[in-house]
């Protein structure tokens, strides 16, 4: 049989519902409950740590439970002398304060059947005995709190014994309930919102964000996702204990209907209050609102998640953002059908602005290989469906696919401008109908299929090459024309891009029935070559340069570029890519982005160009032209600090990028050389391109002082900064510890010595007065030679809170009323007698300005070190 290794329990464990068990002593074989000097916490059967001087600390608790508890949701602290005070200790409190109230003499305790009151009990006595009631004390009976949740309204509650800290304008409609009562009132109603006060943080407003206006003026929603777990980043420096690892979240999207509605939110939601709102336009979309609900990632109720604490936490909002922005475009497509299916495309600024981006690039428009030919393809969207035009014969509506699948089939679309027929151009293909297309259709059109692919009436289509199913150009003999009308074409094909279309089809019909070319257009620049390497990246060539060329360019759709292709190519239509193809031998271009080519995203609506280089989303950290007798130009360093290297030009080709060791590997830009640095020797220009990357760093701390001292901005360039020196206190090669401020360590006794006297000159030490208002906050500013505002946080532990510094240079601190030695500082029952609360102010203040130190260091606004808080305490001794 097997051995059991555990102690032998005198009594069963009692259940805290599902959060605790609370177990007797195995070594003294008491029952649960007795007084005892240790409560042990275990896991596993392994004792963690006394977790007694929490339970005083906090208060709450009469008398400490002997022996054990089990609570797998306690966190320890960093040195695992003790457990984190969050909300799984603050519900273990409670659980334990249920305990003590319905505990018998003998150590049993009755949990309770009911949570509402028995009304046939007699008034007096109903007052007193348990059950639930609001915080103000009022008891509260089933058919009022069906009512209030028939109504939709959510039940915002406090734990009994916290009902006190509630202020009084808000007990009467805040429940308060003990843990127990909580867990029969979410079994009798499963349908409740209930949502703890705590987790709400120190807002005075209780009531829930209100959507109705946006419910109103937009669309029916789409879920896009549902209790989708998103992985938190910790804060560095920071030990926020209330800061969850992971969250769930619900994100809905709502497409505004409103024409003039053209701004994107990302609004987050806790409890269905309002954490953040995101209006960046890098990380929005156009006339779309994200709804993101928040949520624990834990499948107890009990467990809370603290607003304030997560709307400090910038990280862990970028990280919700994040996963928003991500999660739309993974279902984009389904969004677009969504709200295609129910708006007009044209009148929706989700649509419109989604319809202003799609181009040849976005849609992978592009040559496929069939046994016909080369044929158009091109990626499949629900916006394809949007009205374009009609046809002048029949007004059939066409939508931008019946365009691509005309431009596919027959190689061009005629358009017509006005309302005249033009029965004798006609073409006797059906298919090659006129077309009538808005003037707010055509840009659209346009960025699609490319200018050239438009034929405007008055106009032929069979003058110019078409897509044929047999032999091109056996069945295209009648583009072969006369000297007069091939030398009027040759004389205006340098601007007119329609002409050159006609001298092309004459001459790859001419060569592929072996005909001589009689009018030497083989060496007229015919083709549009376009290279992605080049400054200038379109040109006029030959065909006979083109076939020239090692490897020879290939084909795409005119408009199909972007500077991410790995070669030159020529941009034509479907029926020149036909003839091109089967006369000339030309291959296609295949693949969609190539290998570290950075083009627009498919749904990327933010309207970046798409160039290789990285688009700049944020202004540039740092920026300086280069005017140099080698080189012209700009460097700079990116708004998010990233860099694509610093490309060299000449001739109009970009010859190679120069990447420097950091910190300069994170400056950026683009540099042309000038006739004199073409002959330079590559080595001295590789030393000049150092020495300005060197400059714009050194430069940093002016430019720094130029901008405003709190922003954005300003934040991102001093996080830049403390890089840069942190990479300079390793190794200083290019001599920059001098300009960024990285100095070699000072004595540290001169320093305090000078900041303290540097202190008695601007806030000079005076007397403590004799009354007792204000005597702590008294201490703190004199110690800490500031200007601060004090004020008051019920809910916090800690000695203090660093709130943030205003524009006027005031410091906001808040003190922690949990806290005992902040109470005994500030007296409010003046139960301390004078000398008495002189002292503990004193040492309630230590208290106060160590908190306000640690929190300050990691704060952006606030410049501190250990020097300032050895001057700062040395200064609040001088008080005594």
């Amino acid at each position: 049989g097997g051995i059991e290794l555990g102690p032998i329990l005198s009594h069963k464990p009692i259940e805290l519902g599902t959060h605790a068990l609370l177990g007797p002593s195995a070594r003294l074989g008491g029952r649960p409950g007795n007084l005892a000097a240790a409560t042990l916490l275990v896991r596993d059967g392994v004792v963690l740590v006394d977790i007694a001087p929490a339970l005083r600390e906090a208060g709450q608790v009469q008398g400490l439970p002997t022996g054990w508890i089990d609570c797998p949701s306690l966190r320890l602290t960093a040195d695992e002398r003790s457990v984190v005070r969050d909300a799984n200790f603050e519900l273990l409190l409670a659980w334990l304060q249920d305990y003590q109230v319905r505990r018998r003499d003998d150590g049993e305790v009755t949990w309770p059947a009911s949570p509402f009151i028995d009304e046939g009990l007699p008034a007096p006595v109903r007052e007193r005995a348990p059950g639930l009631r609001s915080a103000s004390g009022r008891p509260i009976t089933r058919d009022a709190l069906a009512e209030e949740i028939h109504r939709g309204r959510e039940l915002v509650y406090v734990w009994w014994h916290q009902a006190r800290l509630v202020p009084a304008y808000a007990r009467a409609k805040i429940y308060a309930p003990w843990p127990s009562e909580l867990a029969l009132l979410r079994r009798d109603f499963p349908e409740a919102r209930m949502v703890p006060l705590q987790a709400l943080g120190t807002q005075s407003n209780l009531d829930p964000e209100d959507l109705t206006s946006l419910r109103g003026g937009s669309h029916e929603p789409l879920l896009l996702a549902r209790d989708a777990i998103v992985a938190l980043p910790p804060t560095p420096g920071q030990a926020d204990a209330k800061a969850p690892e992971r969250v769930r979240i619900d994100i809905e999207a709502y497409v505004h209907r409103a024409q003039t509605a053209t701004m994107g939110f990302i609004s987050i939601l806790a409890y269905e209050r309002r954490v953040a709102q995101i209006t960046d336009r890098p990380r929005v979309f156009s006339g779309l609102t994200l709804l993101c609900r928040v949520r624990p990632d834990a499948d107890s109720p009990e467990v809370q998640l603290d607003v304030a604490a997560l709307r400090r936490n910038q990280l862990a909002i970028t990280a919700i953002t994040d996963a928003c922005r991500q999660r739309t475009l993974e279902h984009w497509e389904a969004l677009i059908s969504h709200v295609m299916s129910r708006a007009r495309p044209w009148e929706t600024p989700l649509l419109r602005s989604s319809l202003d981006q799609l181009g040849a690039v976005s849609l992978e428009l592009g040559y496929r290989s069939t046994e016909l030919g080369p044929r158009l393809g091109w990626r499949d969207t629900a916006l394809l469906d949007v009205f374009i035009g009609k046809t002048v014969v029949g007004e059939e509506p066409r939508s931008l696919r019946d365009a691509l699948r005309l431009l596919r089939d027959r190689g061009m679309i005629v358009v017509a401008r006005d309302d005249r027929q033009f029965p004798g151009l006609r073409s006797d293909d059906p298919r090659l109908e006129p077309w009538q297309v808005p003037s707010w259709a055509r840009p659209l059109l346009e960025r699609v299929v490319g200018r050239m692919a438009l034929l405007d009436m008055p106009a032929v289509p069979e003058a110019y090459p078409l897509v044929k199913d047999g032999d091109p150009c056996d069945a295209q003999r009648h583009l072969i024309r006369n000297r007069v009308d091939v030398s009027a074409d040759a004389e205006k094909a340098r601007t007119d891009p329609l002409a050159r279309l006609r001298l092309l089809g004459q001459l790859l019909v001419v060569r592929g029935l072996g005909q001589p070319d009689n009018f030497a257009l083989e060496r007229l620049p015919l083709l549009e070559r376009y290279d992605p390497r080049a400054m200038s990246t379109t040109r006029l060539v030959s065909l006979s340069a083109a076939a020239a060329e090692v490897p020879p360019p290939r084909l795409v759709p005119v408009g199909a570029v972007h500077r991410g292709l790995p070669r030159p190519v020529l941009e034509v239509t479907p029926g020149l890519a036909a003839l091109l193809s089967t006369v000339a031998g030309f291959e296609i271009e295949t693949g969609r982005h190539q290998p570290g080519a950075t083009i627009i995203e498919e749904h990327d609506l933010r309207g970046d160009a798409p160039v290789r280089r990285r688009a700049q989303t944020l202004p540039p950290l740092l920026a300086k032209p280069v005017v140099h007798p080698l080189l012209v130009g700009r460097l700079h360093v990116a708004g998010d600090a990233s860099s694509t290297g610093i490309a060299i030009w000449a001739g109009g080709l970009r010859q190679r990028e120069i990447t420097l060791p950091e910190p300069l590997g994170r400056v950026s830009g683009r540099l042309v050389k000038t006739p004199v640095g073409i002959a330079a020797d590559p080595r001295i220009i590789d030393r000049e391109v150092a020495v300005l990357a060197q400059n714009l760093l050194a430069d940093a701390l002016r430019q720094r002082a130029l901008l405003p001292p709190i922003g954005p901005h300003r934040e991102r360039l001093d996080l830049f900064i403390e890089y840069a020196r942190s990479k300079i206190r390793d190794d200083d090669r290019f001599g920059l510890a001098q300009a960024l401020g990285v100095a070699a360590p000072e004595d540290r006794g001169q320093r305090v010595a000078a900041l303290r006297q540097m202190s008695l000159d601007a806030a000079p030490l005076r007397p403590l007065p004799d009354r007792r208002e204000a005597l702590l906050a008294q201490v703190v500013g004199q110690s800490l030679a500031m200007k601060v505002q004090f004020d008051t946080a019920v809910l916090t532990w800690r000695a203090a809170n660093y709130r943030r510094r205003r524009p006027d240079g005031t410091f906001e601190v808040e003190f922690g009323l949990r806290n005992t030695w902040v109470q005994r500082g500030l007296d409010e029952d003046r139960a301390l007698d004078p000398a008495t609360h002189r002292r503990a102010a004193l040492l309630a203040g230590v208290l106060v300005v160590a908190e306000f130190f640690y929190q300050a260091r990691e704060a952006d606004d606030v410049n501190v070190g250990p020097e300032h808080l050895v001057v700062a305490l040395w200064r609040l001794l001088q008080l005594r």
